[in-house]
């Protein structure tokens, strides 16, 4: 039966003040929402998008809402509906984020954290003193910040032997945005000399002109100098012709830095056989995003790690068991230590403008580079990014954070599949999570207000393959036996999309049995393939929900590394369906548009997303004439539709 009194949640939403407050956030994430910096995820919508769905949910339905999240990730919106009093539901398939997302959101006070971390910091001092103590050039004491390896190999047709720089510029030895120009360079034969980056320079042994500005493996092969023919580095890493060379040290103490060549000690220092990892990382299996480390001879999680970083990580894992903490505060300093596995010494990639690395994923992909730089596990106060220090510093600020924020702390995290048919109730819980696919939600009928989610992408990011390395760092360390099978990627790599859109039709089938009469599911999306929205939409159509709104947020921020000088999705759809059939009457659309290809897209798949369940609407038509079956959305708008205009069915 229709009801015409069905009112839109997404109306109530002020999009312009909504897109401010996401621009906001995404430009200062770890300041605006402190609680996502703990733990890595790689896909996180903002507390701006989804909390404002939520108050205007909260605007027509008084009291405290259940909220679920079924694809609850890096555990924004169940943190966005626990921060404003209302109960949580979170169901996620990857072990690691769901161990994460039960953490944080049960968070101990923070005077307990903060004391277990001055009891730690005790403890791991002389444990970090001996593999990064070292003085500096004039003899005064400092600990090693960073050490920089080269990829070094034989020339499979002369056999001649060469570094592999990845740049001619190796590093500045001072930031660019603090007047650096002095600078370390390479030329192709891989010789190393002190230069500047605004001049070419000739190197001293060969007297060859390199250019700072010069690339030399782009594509991933090199170039042999003496004999000219050009190589795949992974077929020098098959032949067996590789190694690592130890050539920058990066020292620094509490108030100096320098950067330099090695020292014979550093050096030794750097690889000693006394570094004996404790904890032993299972192997690196075929999938589509490890297969890049397999290709240049990764072989286990461990070989990512030079032994001296394994072994002070394995060490600090130790001592954090050991404190005599409760295990909510010991589960919580755990997390924050873990996600130092995330900076992986031999394929962290060294930023030669401003001295830092970078994790062992880049835009989403695993990193392979040939200049690969080792950080400090421990850190030297606030140097070092992503270093323990720092990320327990903001553990201890997430800490307070939700402090301010959070009535209570009830969490109550199932860690294992429920495959019994057996449920589970909030009862006087304010967050449950489970872990487990959402094909199945143990809750009971008509037990949720509003399924707010945001479903993963197709095959566009493979997260449960990038979480691969923190799920094996936790259970080495808890000693659990390793799965056969990590049922995280069963949504990320199906082989077509037609099986995709019917996992994701299960799930909002299961979102309709859970949610209310007078609830709403929710969901936000993302994505340039027209052949994704295509099946998403398929999806909703055999979901036994019904549309009742879009509209379009500004969900991206594009200065973002992973977005700056590439075409990339700025904007999300959010779709609003009722468990009743609408009247078209009372149906709401997305009312404003800047214009471009990827906003009348969005306005097309929207008005089409419209009409599905419609007598005499025919949504896949009309929507392959506006923008067909497949394509990029960011390079086809349809041209002429407005976001005011209707498609036949309102």
């Amino acid at each position: 039966m229709a009801n015409s009194r069905t009112t839109s949640v997404l109306a109530g939403v002020d999009v312009p003040a909504t897109n401010a407050g996401a621009l906001r956030e995404t430009r200062r994430r770890e300041v605006v929402l402190p609680p996502v910096g703990v733990y890595r995820w790689w896909a996180r919508r903002t507390d701006a998008v989804s909390g404002a769905i939520i108050e205007a949910y909260s605007a027509q339905k008084s009291g405290r809402l259940v909220v679920a999240d079924l694809f609850a990730g890096g555990g924004v919106i169940p943190l966005a509906a626990l921060i404003r009093g209302h109960q949580v539901y979170a169901q996620e398939i990857d072990p690691w984020a769901a161990s994460g997302l039960a953490t944080i959101l049960g968070l101990p006070e923070a005077d307990e954290i903060g004391t277990a971390i001055e009891v730690l910091r005790e403890r791991v001092r002389p444990i970090v003193d001996e593999p990064y103590g070292t003085d500096f050039r004039d003899g005064e004491p400092a600990h090693i910040a960073h050490t920089l390896r080269v990829a070094v190999s034989d020339c499979l047709a002369c056999g001649k032997e060469a570094r592999h720089f990845p740049f001619a510029l190796v590093t500045l030895t001072r930031r660019r945005d603090r007047g650096g120009r002095a600078a370390f360079l390479a030329c192709r034969r891989g010789h190393l000399f002190s230069g500047n980056v605004d001049e070419p320079s000739r190197c001293p042994r060969c007297q060859v002109k390199v250019d700072p500005a010069e690339a030399y493996t782009a594509g991933r092969s090199v170039l042999c100098d003496d004999c000219g023919s050009s190589e795949r580095l992974e077929r020098r890493v098959e032949a067996g012709h590789w190694r690592r060379e130890v050539v920058l040290m990066h020292r620094a103490s509490q108030s100096r830095r320098e950067i330099g060549p090695p020292t014979p000690e550093e050096t030794r220092q750097a690889d000693s056989p006394q570094w004996h990892p404790s904890l032993a990382l299972g192997p690196i299996p075929e999938a589509r995003e490890t297969n890049v480390l397999l290709r240049h001879g990764f072989r286990t999680w461990g070989d990512l790690y030079p032994k001296r970083q394994a072994f002070v990580l394995g060490r600090i894992l130790r001592e954090v068991a050991a404190l005599p903490v409760k295990e909510t505060v010991r589960a919580a300093v755990t997390l924050a230590v873990l996600g130092a596995a995330e900076m992986a010494g031999h394929v962290s990639r060294w930023d030669r403008w401003y001295l830092k690395c970078y994790e062992l994923t880049a835009g989403h992909r695993f990193a392979f580079t040939t200049l690969s730089a080792e950080p400090n596990v421990w850190g030297i106060g606030r140097i070092g990014r992503g270093s323990v220090q720092n990320r327990l510093a903001m553990l201890l600020k997430a800490a307070s954070w939700l402090a301010e924020r959070r009535k209570s702390r009830r969490v109550r995290a199932v860690p294992a599949p429920i495959r019994d048919g057996s449920s589970v109730t909030l009862d006087n819980t304010d967050a449950l999570i489970v872990t487990g696919s959402s094909t199945r939600v143990p809750l009971l009928d008509d037990t949720v207000d509003l399924v707010l989610t945001d479903p993963p992408y197709y095959d566009d990011l493979q997260y449960g393959q990038l979480a691969m390395p923190y799920r094996e760092w936790l259970r080495a360390h808890t000693d659990r036996e390793r799965e056969p099978s990590q049922a995280s990627e069963a949504l990320e790599a199906q082989p077509n999309v037609a099986q995709y859109s019917e996992l994701l039709a299960s799930i909002l089938s299961e979102s309709r049995r859970v949610v209310r009469d007078e609830g709403r599911v929710i969901l936000t999306f993302a994505n340039r393939r027209v052949r994704t929205w295509w099946a998403l939409l398929e999806a909703v159509a055999a979901s036994g929900l019904y549309p009742l709104a879009y509209t379009i947020v500004r969900s991206e921020n594009p200065a973002d590394y992973g977005k700056r000088g590439v075409r990339a999705c700025q904007a999300s759809l959010a779709l609003e369906l009722a468990p009743t059939r609408p009247d078209p009457g009372v149906q709401h659309r997305a009312t404003e548009s800047d214009g471009g290809p990827e906003m009348e897209a969005l306005v097309a798949i929207g008005e089409s997303f419209l009409m599905i369940g419609h007598q005499g609407a025919d949504w896949k038509n009309w929507l392959a004439a506006q923008l067909g079956e497949t394509g990029d959305i960011l390079a086809t708008g349809s041209g002429s539709l407005s976001p005011t205009e209707t498609s036949g069915t309102a």
